[in-house]
C-alpha cells in the first residue's frame, strides 16, 4: 500500500485543522476534492482515520497513529530533499 507525500500531508493537515474545509484551502484544493483524496486513502487502508461531527472531524486512535507515521515520513523525505541540494553540484566522478 502506497501513499503519496501529498496525501500523507493531507492527513496531517486535516488533522491540524480538525476540518476539511480549513485543510483543502490551506492546500489549495476545493472542499469536495480534499474529501475525495480522505475517502481513497481511508479505501486503501481500509480503515476511518477521522470522527465527523458537526463540529469537524477529529482523528480517532488509528488517525492518530497514522499522522504520527506520517509526520518522520515527511521529515525524512525533506531530510532527504536537502542532503541532495546541500550536495548539489559537489560530488564527482565515474558512474
Amino acid at each position: 500500500m502506497e501513499l503519496s507525500y501529498r496525501q500523507l500531508q493531507a492527513v496531517l493537515v486535516i488533522a491540524r485543522k480538525r476540518s476539511i474545509s480549513r485543510a483543502a484551502v490551506e492546500l489549495s484544493m476545493s472542499q469536495p476534492s480534499l474529501s475525495r483524496v480522505l475517502s481513497k486513502i481511508e479505501r486503501r487502508l481500509g480503515c476511518r482515520l477521522f470522527e465527523r461531527s458537526g463540529r469537524g472531524v477529529a482523528p480517532n486512535e488509528i488517525g492518530l497513529r497514522v499522522c504520527a507515521h506520517a509526520r518522520d515520513i515527511l521529515k525524512g523525505h525533506d531530510r532527504i530533499a536537502q542532503c541532495v541540494k546541500e550536495l548539489d553540484g559537489q560530488l564527482a566522478g565515474e558512474v
